[in-house]
């Protein structure tokens, strides 16, 4: 069987036609689908299962030990390196305290293990410093107001 020009033009015409309304009822459906998805998801968001266990918060982190301290290798403080030191000092120690989770109530007595020389002297002869439990902000401000100058003879 021959065909002529005009009918196999015809012919191809009607495959294009049926192929293009296929892919539109393909399209349609994929769309329906997409539609019904949706609905799904918002319905399961909103009725969510009131038998779910609520979040858990991560627990507390535990507080901190002073070897756990030592380990983090702070800066020693001699008193006789100069209040640039001292804050440098205090900044490390702070940072250090803080990475090893020290509680509030223990940073003063921990960070104190590494005050050495004057710096020591100048801690146990305060006994607002070590009678009175001082907080580490108060630990601070007395560090940098100090001068060491008693215990290094330039009294």
């Amino acid at each position: 069987m021959m065909f002529d020009g005009t009918q196999v033009m015809a012919m191809f015409q009607q495959f294009m036609e049926a192929q293009n309304h296929q892919a539109a009822q393909f399209r349609e459906s994929q769309n329906q689908q997409a539609i019904q998805f949706r609905a799904t998801i918002v319905d399961a968001l909103r009725t969510r299962d009131p038998a779910a266990p609520a979040p858990v918060a991560p627990p507390a982190p535990r507080p901190g030990t002073s070897k756990e301290y030592q380990n983090l290798c702070p800066m020693d403080f001699w008193g006789d390196e100069g209040i640039v030191y001292a804050d440098e000092w205090l900044e490390n120690a702070e940072r250090t305290l803080r990475m090893a989770n020290i509680p509030d109530d223990t940073k003063v007595e921990v960070a104190s293990m590494r005050l050495f020389d004057l710096a020591r002297a100048w801690y146990r002869e305060d006994p607002q410093l070590t009678e009175l439990h001082v907080s580490w902000t108060v630990l601070k401000l007395c560090l940098r107001r100090s001068s060491f100058q008693k215990w290094s003879g330039m009294s």
